[in-house]
């Protein structure tokens, strides 16, 4: 399985930074094996959804989505680190269970 930073930010360099704002999302499924019980999670809609809190795409249905702001590449590191951080307080504080 590789690295979640290393296929999300393929599925946003492959599939979102060239989109205007407001164009429609599509993001193929990752292919994973499923759990001992049998459920296989569809990772693109679990990354969409944590988009969506962070207000960078919407859900205007049934898998369908639509992007409501442009993610940046920092040119300076500390830049990226800062702006990782802040988002990294985002999703704590919409996870139930803290990270």
């Amino acid at each position: 399985m590789t690295k979640p930073y290393i296929w999300q930010t393929r599925l946003l360099i492959d599939h979102f930074i060239s989109l205007p704002i407001g164009a429609f999302i599509s993001f193929p499924e990752i292919k994973i094996q499923s759990t001992l019980n049998g459920y296989t999670p569809s990772l693109s809609t679990q990354y969409l959804n944590l988009l969506a809190k962070l207000n960078i795409v919407g859900k205007t249905g049934n898998n369908t989505w639509v992007k409501k702001k442009q993610v940046s590449f920092h040119k300076r590191m500390e830049d990226g680190l800062e702006d990782d951080r802040r988002t990294l307080a985002q999703l704590k504080s919409l996870q139930r269970i803290k990270i």
